[in-house]
């Protein structure tokens, strides 16, 4: 078993053009509140189909034809994203922000490797549905050179637990981040950051 398998690997590059707009609001001096949209873009990945095969599979009639190297690529689309945010100064020392982002991770549903002639040489069916993150954060001042800060997220996953690939077997996950900047000088600060991220047990059938 496996000694006829053959392998094939597809490389490709694309450029795509997309846009993005955004509004902040400023009811009083102590709320903000935000909203940004980038959209979708679209790629036609091209580039080189490169097939590797086994000499006594590549010898029988009208193989190595079919299985000939050639031009290819995919097509995909990536997202678009929807955020509000919001921030608000409790104190001269003291804010809070929010955040929520919603992903349109339904563009990329199935995506289909091709040859130029367009035979399919490979059918990824990702299947992924909408993602919601939700994020909370604070800093405080504790003195004129020391900010601290730290903030807690949920991150929706775009998978399924009836359809997850080993690939990309993502699942949903916890945010949780502590935070620190010391004005050094007026020109000068050092910041530091710990992040961790847990994620829920992730079954692939």
């Amino acid at each position: 078993p496996g000694q006829n398998d053959g392998f094939f690997s597809v490389t490709g590059k694309d450029n795509g053009i997309g846009w993005t707009v955004g509004m902040q609001w400023t009811p009083t001096e102590k709320l903000s509140i935000g909203y940004n949209y980038k959209s979708e873009i679209d790629h036609k990945l091209e580039g080189d189909v490169d097939f590797t095969i086994p000499a006594n599979v590549a010898s029988l009639p009208g193989l190595s034809a079919r299985f000939a190297d050639s031009k290819g690529g995919a097509g995909l689309t990536t997202p678009n994203t929807h955020t509000f945010s919001a921030s608000y100064e409790f104190t001269d020392a003291f804010r809070m922000f929010g955040e929520y982002q919603r992903t349109g991770w339904s563009s990329l549903d199935v995506v289909r490797i091709e040859r130029d002639n367009g035979t399919v040489l490979g059918i990824e069916d990702y299947n992924w549905s909408d993602s919601n993150l939700y994020s909370l954060g604070a800093e405080f001042d504790l003195s004129p050179s020391l900010t601290l800060r730290g903030g807690v997220g949920r991150d929706e996953t775009p998978t399924h637990d009836d359809n997850r690939s080993p690939r990309l077997p993502d699942n949903d996950r916890n945010l949780f981040s502590v935070g620190a900047t010391w004005h050094a000088s007026e020109h000068l600060s050092i910041d530091a950051a710990y992040l961790r991220v847990n994620l829920k047990d992730t079954p692939i059938n």
